[in-house]
Formats: C-alpha cells, sequence, structure tokens
C-alpha cells in the first residue's frame, strides 16, 4: 500500500457526507414514485465512506499502516461514487426533469465519467502513479476488453436507440410477436411490459438487428380493424350507414379521423365487411375494440341486418302453427300490458292499442349507446321495457343530467306527436330494451279516430305543465292559464302534424 500512502478524507467530508444522506433523504420525496429507488444506491455508498473513515480510527492505533492506507482509500472512492450519484439524482431526476426527459443511459454514461475522473483524482493525489499502473496490467486490460465487448456494444446500441428517439420509455411497440410497453432503456437491457403486466428484457442490440414495430411513431393516433359478415340481403350502403353510426360516441374512439366502413369481400354465408377506426390509447386496443364490436352487434340486431351463420351450419326445428301464434300471443300481451302503464296510450280501447302494440319495434341499445341526440329531427316515441336511461340537457355547450328514466318512462313524445327537434340527449345507463312507435302508426290510428288528437293533446299538456309548473312555481291561476294555452297550441301542431280536419 506504499503508493496510497498519502489517501486520506477529512472529517468534514464525513460531516458533509451526512449532511447530503439527509438531503438525499429528503430529495427522495420530490422524486417520482418510478424513480424513487434511484437514490438508494448512493445512500448506501455514503454511509459505507462514513462507517469506513470511522473503523479507521481504531486501527490507527495499532501497527496496521497498510489495512488503514486500505480502509482511507475505500473510503474515499465510496464518498466519490455516493456524492456523483446523489449529484446526478439531484440535476437530472429534479431540476432537468423539470424541463424535458433526460435519456435514462445518457445520463449513467455522464455519471459514470463524472465518477472515474474523481476516482483518477483520488488515485492520483494519494501519490499512486496511474502510468505504471495502466502499463503493467495490460494483459488484464486485454482481459477485460474482451469480456466486456457485449457490455460495451449494448451501451452503444441504447445510447443509439436514445439519441436517435427510435423508441422512447412509453412507446407502445412489436418486436418479433410480442408487443409491450417501453418502460426502460438502461445500459444493458431495454425493459418492456406485456398488456398482460408481465415483464421482458432484451439485450440493446436485439434491437439493431431486428425489426421494431413502434405503435406510437409518428404519432400516438393507430387505426384498428374489426370485421363483420351481414347477410347478402342487406345493401352495401344501407350497412355502411348503420356500422359508421354505430360507432359514433364509442369510448375510446376518435371522431376525427373518422370511423369508415369498407366493403372487403363476398364470403360464403355473407358480405365481409371492415369497420376502420382510429384510437390513441394502443394500451386499451382490446377493451376498445370489444366496445367498438358490442356497438356493431347492438346496431345491427335495431337496424334488423342478419349476422349470418357460417353457411355450413343446419338448424333443424319443428315449428308448428301453434307454436308460431302461441309465441306471437304472448309477445303480443307482453307489448299490450307495456302500453298499459303509460298515461299516453292507457284509455285506449282495445282494437286501438292492438294496432300500436301489433307496429311496435324492438330496440337494443348497449350502455353509453346514444338513443336520442338534442336538435336531431325525429317523428318516434320510444316505451322503455327494460334498463334505464339518462336524460341529458346541452345549453350553451354545457351539459348535464337532468332525469334518469327507467322501465315504463316513455321519451320522444313531442317529437312522434309533433314533429318537434328531439329536446334533450337520451343515453343508455345500462343495456336498455325499448319499443319504438312510428309516425306513421300513430297516423294510422288518428286517421280512424281523429278525436283521439284531443285525449293526446290533454295528457301531454299535463306533463308538460306539470313540469313547468314546479320548474317556475307558478301560483294556481297562472298554472290554469297556461294549461289551457299550451292544450289550445298542442291540439293545433298535432293536427297540423298529422293533417287532420
Amino acid at each position: 500500500m506504499g503508493n496510497f500512502s498519502n489517501v486520506d478524507i477529512s472529517w468534514a467530508a464525513v460531516a458533509l457526507a451526512i449532511t447530503t444522506v439527509f438531503i438525499a433523504l429528503f430529495a427522495r420525496r420530490l422524486l417520482p414514485p418510478d424513480r424513487a429507488d434511484r437514490g438508494r444506491l448512493p445512500i448506501i455508498f455514503l454511509l459505507s465512506s462514513v462507517a469506513l473513515r470511522a473503523l479507521a480510527v481504531p486501527i490507527e492505533m495499532g501497527d496496521y499502516h497498510d489495512l488503514v492506507t486500505g480502509v482511507k482509500l475505500a473510503a474515499a472512492i465510496t464518498l466519490a461514487a455516493g456524492m456523483t450519484g446523489i449529484i446526478g439524482k439531484l440535476l437530472f431526476d429534479i431540476v432537468v426533469s423539470r424541463f424535458f426527459e433526460f435519456p435514462t443511459i445518457l445520463r449513467d454514461i455522464l455519471l459514470f465519467i463524472a465518477f472515474v475522473i474523481a476516482l483518477m483524482t483520488i488515485l492520483q493525489q494519494s501519490g499512486a502513479n496511474l502510468v505504471s499502473l495502466v502499463t503493467t496490467s495490460a494483459v488484464l486490460t486485454a482481459v477485460i476488453g474482451l469480456a466486456l465487448q457485449q457490455p460495451i456494444a449494448n451501451m452503444f446500441a441504447g445510447l443509439s436507440l436514445q439519441l436517435d428517439r427510435t423508441i422512447v420509455v412509453g412507446d407502445w411497440i412489436k418486436i418479433d410477436d410480442r408487443i409491450g410497453r417501453i418502460e426502460k432503456i438502461s445500459f444493458r437491457a431495454t425493459t418492456i411490459s406485456t398488456r398482460d403486466n408481465d415483464t421482458l428484457t432484451f439485450p440493446n442490440t436485439y434491437f439493431m438487428t431486428h425489426a421494431v414495430l413502434n405503435y406510437s411513431k409518428p404519432t400516438a393516433t393507430h387505426r384498428m380493424w374489426a370485421d363483420v359478415g351481414i347477410a347478402y340481403r342487406h345493401p352495401p350502403n344501407e350497412v355502411k350507414a348503420v356500422l359508421e353510426e354505430a360507432l359514433r360516441g364509442c369510448p375510446g374512439v376518435l371522431d376525427q379521423p373518422a370511423p369508415r366502413v369498407v366493403l372487403r369481400g363476398f364470403g360464403d354465408s355473407g358480405v365481409q365487411y371492415s369497420v376502420l377506426y382510429w384510437i390513441t390509447d394502443y394500451g386499451q386496443d382490446v377493451v376498445i375494440e370489444s366496445d367498438v364490436r358490442t356497438r356493431i352487434w347492438y346496431a345491427t340486431q335495431r337496424a334488423g341486418l342478419e349476422i349470418p351463420f357460417p353457411i355450413r351450419t343446419v338448424h333443424m326445428h319443428q315449428i308448428t302453427e301453434e307454436t308460431t301464434k302461441a309465441g306471437a300471443d304472448r309477445d303480443q300481451d307482453a307489448r299490450r300490458a307495456a302500453l298499459r302503464r303509460v298515461e299516453l296510450f292507457a284509455k285506449l280501447a282495445g282494437p286501438d292499442l292492438d294496432l300500436i302494440a301489433r307496429g311496435m319495434k324492438r330496440r337494443l341499445f348497449s350502455r353509453g349507446e346514444v338513443i336520442v341526440r338534442q336538435g336531431d329531427p325525429g317523428d318516434s316515441l320510444f316505451l322503455i321495457d327494460e334498463g334505464e336511461v339518462s336524460v341529458v340537457l346541452s345549453v350553451d355547450g354545457a351539459e348535464r343530467q337532468v332525469a334518469t328514466l327507467k322501465s315504463g318512462d316513455i321519451l320522444g313524445e313531442l317529437s312522434l306527436m309533433t314533429g318537434e327537434s328531439r329536446a334533450a340527449t337520451c343515453i343508455a345507463a345500462i343495456d336498455v330494451q325499448v319499443h319504438e312507435l312510428s309516425h306513421e302508426l300513430v297516423r294510422e290510428l288518428l286517421e280512424a279516430k281523429p278525436t283521439l288528437a284531443e285525449n293526446f293533446s290533454v295528457i301531454l299538456t299535463d306533463r308538460q305543465h306539470s313540469l313547468e309548473a314546479e320548474r317556475e312555481g307558478l301560483n294556481a291561476e297562472a298554472a290554469a292559464s297556461r294549461h289551457d294555452e299550451t292544450k289550445q297550441r298542442l291540439l293545433g301542431r298535432i293536427r297540423s302534424y298529422f293533417r287532420l280536419a
């Protein structure tokens, strides 16, 4: 140890090390959770330096000169390593990160160079002959160089990835048949987290020799496909319109670029369509695709579009006239009972109720789908059979939910009876089944019995009057006066809309 006889660290340096430990512990609170562990190793180095310097005191009392020199040298080196790490954490992880994301591997290289410079300074000040150390260890240097060929190649590969930003932390990529999100790029390897929350580690050189598909470049906007087969009897333009409308407002699907439907081919059992849509959160692609396919199923059911079974599937059913009639009768009874629960139709005679019940169309909506949109034209009414519907009102661009409709409630009665635009947006809060009554169906009834128009106007007036009186706090006299005015106005609009004498 004669060459290192001058090595030592002062007690002031020990005090500085202790102070730095407390600063580092406090600074860890300022770091994001994914970086909080970066200061752990430098703190261990600093505490080791303090312990080694304290250990040198009792050893100095004995005749152990070489041992004392070795302990002090170790204390100085660990002090340099700890101080380099803490300064790097404060500089790169707290100060620089407020302005931009500094590449991790470049940060590590700079800190390593700083430590090497500090180490050389310590050895030089201790009296060591650096030239002699280098020349006498040429063989060792060659052995180490050969051993470090692969780590050095990985280091430069990682540096290249970070500098040209081929991939960066946070990117979703596919390499070979593996898909994941870049979590870390270090000296040796790149860490990827899969959608199943598993961790994959690749040597950095692997990215230099294999093709990488980056879903986050050039932008996070990514196009997805959902294929569906529709029966041949449905016109392609009709199918496209239904499928494109189905994706309006679907969670995770971008409005721009707008979803698009293309006809891809003619299969054995149906025409093959692809729904093209765009997303920005590739980590949720499976969930978004599920929502898209759910919307497609509900939309095709409502529009009467058949998604056919494979042509080889054969269904054998024994259906008699009696079973068909029994099923139709049960369905008619259920619709009639649903109409009886609605004040607007509760007092209709049996034949009139049957006419309405036979003409109702069943519609299914999935959670989150818009049933009617505020301001859109409309001429039909919806009777809620199952589920819940949220009523949302938009005023000056601000939206708020004003009501929740449940089984037995109706929506769109004014559009049905007067043809006015939808007054609010109604959204399926959960999966909803409704019966739709069309303008043509009610017109057929009113043409046969025009006097029913006055009955409808009274019921609609009562409904609208009660809401306005509650909202505006009208007194009895003013409420009665407005009631008569509203009744006459609605009756006139109904007669005009249905062209009644």
